[in-house]
């Protein structure tokens, strides 16, 4: 596709001409670069180039993500360049890597889940041992004291008392192990757009949610439902 560049400002020679008074002479540059991708250049405007309300001088931008000049005066870029609304255009080079990037948060945070899962598997394991281990021991020391005092009756008692304290018995689980495991996850798990932290929801919480936390991001999630 050819690529096709317009200039927005106050004065007449622009391609399109917004005359208000917060919108410089030449206040941006805006070319298309494919189907749903465009190259934005501030051209040193005095009120600044916003997208999704963040200033920018250059950025690389898709369809879903909000233009705005100065303080109020949105760009609708479908109208701009006349695009329609085409369900199945592919979507631009720069959402394909945003995409991947957010699905990459879909593997660290299951991957995450499955180590936490081995960990736990692990210490229930070492609580049975240790529980077994407690058990025998008091069997082993009451259990002849009992036969040799002849106390029959009371060695019953005392193997039903040992398998109770044992199963009372619940070791420290190991939290530095879990700690360095959350800790790799949540230095990693954030939003692919502005960085911000995802924090310790489940990533499917973002994906239904439709869009970034981040009141200044709210980067839209919703083209990874489609």
């Amino acid at each position: 596709m050819e690529r096709k560049a317009i200039t927005i400002g106050r004065e007449a020679d622009n391609t399109v001409q917004i005359n208000k008074p917060d919108i410089s002479a030449h206040h941006v540059r805006i070319t298309r670069t494919d189907a749903n991708s465009f190259y934005v250049e501030d051209l040193d405007s005095s009120n600044h180039t916003f997208v999704d309300d963040m200033p920018i001088r250059k950025a690389t931008i898709g369809l879903e993500e909000k233009l705005r000049l100065s303080k109020d005066t949105v760009i609708d870029l479908k109208e701009i360049f006349q695009i329609g609304d085409d369900p199945y255009t592919k979507p631009s080079k720069s959402e394909q890597i945003y995409i991947e990037s957010f699905l990459q948060m879909k593997t660290l945070w299951d991957e995450t889940e499955r180590q936490k899962k081995l960990v736990r598997r692990k210490q229930q394991r070492k609580s049975a041992f240790i529980r077994l281990g407690i058990m025998l021991a008091i069997i082993g020391v009451a259990y002849p004291v009992c036969l040799m005092l002849q106390l029959q009756s009371v060695s019953f008692i005392i193997i039903i008392a040992a398998g109770a304290i044992a199963g009372a018995f619940t070791p420290v689980a190991s939290t530095e192990e879990f700690k360095s495991i959350e800790d790799r996850l949540y230095r990693n798990y954030k939003c692919p757009h502005c960085g911000s932290k995802f924090g310790q929801k489940p990533w499917n919480h973002y994906a239904d949610d439709d869009r970034c936390s981040n009141q200044y991001c709210k980067k839209s999630f919703k083209i990874i439902n489609n």
